[in-house]
């Protein structure tokens, strides 16, 4: 692969969404918000077991210390490692991510995937209730959503979180999400 950053489409909202225009808000409530964070830069940058993971770090100019199932951000980039061998790169639609080293598979994940931001008091509760698991602050995990289907979830902070799912099961995500929301109001 060649030093030349890797050019990507603008990624588009699974709920029709315009650029510029507000994101979607799914529950604006005092203990908990759900809202869609449309036109996230999306890459996966995975590597054969040839490569190291040394150069892989420096070229994405990332930590090579950065532990499998962690999220970073710094100098205006985010990342989390997934896998052993395997980053996610996050960024905004206009973001230069660069191209990976060679015997790395960089994929544009922007179309396939989208994006909910959660946070306030109630989003532990309500992300327990539908995940087996719930990252702590800088955690990033692959997990089943509602017993079911497979998504990636991100503690951005305390009681600040990103759920990440399959584009196919966004509108499904977001009623499951809804109700769970206004569930945890009457408990």
């Amino acid at each position: 692969m060649s030093d030349q950053q890797a050019v990507f489409p603008v990624p588009q909202s699974p709920f029709g969404t315009q650029p510029g225009a507000t994101a979607r808000t799914f529950v604006d409530a005092a203990h908990v918000r759900i809202v869609e964070e449309p036109f996230l830069r999306l890459i996966s940058v995975r590597f054969s077991r040839q490569v190291e993971l040394a150069a892989v770090a420096e070229r994405l100019q990332l930590s090579a210390t950065q532990a499998p199932n962690s999220y970073l951000a710094s100098a205006g980039r985010e990342a989390a490692r997934y896998e052993p061998r395997a980053w996610l790169l996050i960024g905004g639609p206009d973001d230069a991510l660069p191209s990976a080293v060679a015997g790395s598979l960089v994929t544009d994940l922007s179309a396939r995937l989208a994006s909910f931001r959660i946070g306030g008091t109630a989003a532990t509760r309500i992300l327990g209730s539908s995940t087996s698991v719930c990252p702590a602050p800088g955690g990033f995990v692959r997990t089943l959503f509602a017993e079911s289907y497979p998504v990636l979830l991100q503690c951005l902070g305390v009681q600040d979180f990103r759920l990440l799912v399959d584009v196919s099961l966004a509108s499904a995500c977001a009623d499951w999400l809804t109700d769970a929301a206004t569930l945890s109001t009457q408990a």
